[in-house]
């Protein structure tokens, strides 16, 4: 049990802006605890089931690994040290909120976020295909990881992902459907 919580910290504080990325290096390079195909699978069914996508794999994997003590386990390996980590740091930023370095530290942090982003989606649309899915699935994969990209941008990014990724994902759902 112990090892999965601390395999699934160490992602979460390595995992800025996104953890899928550090998952993958974790759980199929570092440990081999998973084939890059098992990986596309297990993060697929992820990306069905409501929650988030990382989340829903802790849960499956360590349900998987262990039984509900494992999901257990994964689940606060997880959530738990970025949460306190997090309280922790919204606590200083209240009290350093009207500094200017603070402000353009802010800004720094919301391009690092979208450039992790962006390369944690890309990295998902190698393995999607090169485990061999189909190319509307890395498709969705790709237009996923821009709109999270833009999204991160302030004031504009959000409006700009959905106008964008909105029509791009209708477009491939009619095109699979014929």
């Amino acid at each position: 049990m112990a090892e999965i919580a601390l395999c699934f910290a160490a992602m979460a504080l390595r995992g800025f802006g996104g953890v899928l990325g550090h998952s993958y290096d974790i759980l199929v390079v570092r440990r081999q605890w998973l084939s890059e195909r098992e990986f596309a699978e297990v993060y697929g069914i992820g990306q069905l089931v409501p929650g988030g996508n990382i989340i829903n794999v802790a849960a499956i994997l360590g349900d998987r690994w262990a039984g509900l003590a494992g999901a257990t386990a994964a689940l606060a390996g997880l959530t738990l040290p970025s949460t306190l980590i997090a309280v922790a740091l919204l606590g200083l930023a209240s009290k350093l909120a009207g500094e200017p370095h603070v402000a353009s530290a802010e800004r720094a942090v919301v391009a690092a976020a979208a450039g992790i982003v962006l390369a944690s989606g890309l990295r998902t649309l190698r393995t999607i295909r090169e485990a061999g899915r189909p190319r509307l699935v890395a498709a969705r994969a790709a237009i996923a990881a821009f709109a999270c990209a833009i999204a991160c941008v302030p004031f504009v990014g959000l409006p700009i992902a959905v106008i964008v990724a909105t029509p791009l994902a209708f477009l491939l759902e009619r095109r699979a459907a014929r």
